[in-house]
């Protein structure tokens, strides 16, 4: 799957590109048409909270593409977080299509 990575308010390290990379082809288990995925990395800063880490996921498939997005105090945490989103989205997904196909025609 061809992911796009964006990183915005700070440098995106090569592990970290590696990191999220990694999580993001794990999604091909539940799908295996996924056509791309988009990665959006943002760090927000705020007077009184610090940093917050913003991570947006949009993987592209035939029919609906899947969205989310997650913030938490590290950028790991939030990618971690996002991916799992995604992932119970595509399950969810998945069981669907094969319910529909097992259901009998009475």
């Amino acid at each position: 799957m061809k992911t796009q990575i964006t990183a915005e308010n700070f440098d995106l390290t090569e592990s970290l590109r590696q990191y999220v990379c990694d999580h993001i082809e794990k999604l091909t288990r539940y799908r295996k048409d996924c056509i791309g995925a988009t990665v959006a990395l943002r760090v927000e800063r705020h007077h009184v909270k610090g940093e917050k880490y913003l991570a947006d996921v949009k993987v592209k498939i035939p029919g609906n593409d899947v969205y989310a997005e997650d913030r938490a105090s590290d950028m790991r945490v939030a990618i971690d977080r996002v991916a799992k989103k995604i992932a119970r989205q595509l399950q969810k997904g998945k069981e669907r299509r094969t319910t529909k196909r097992q259901q009998p025609a009475w």
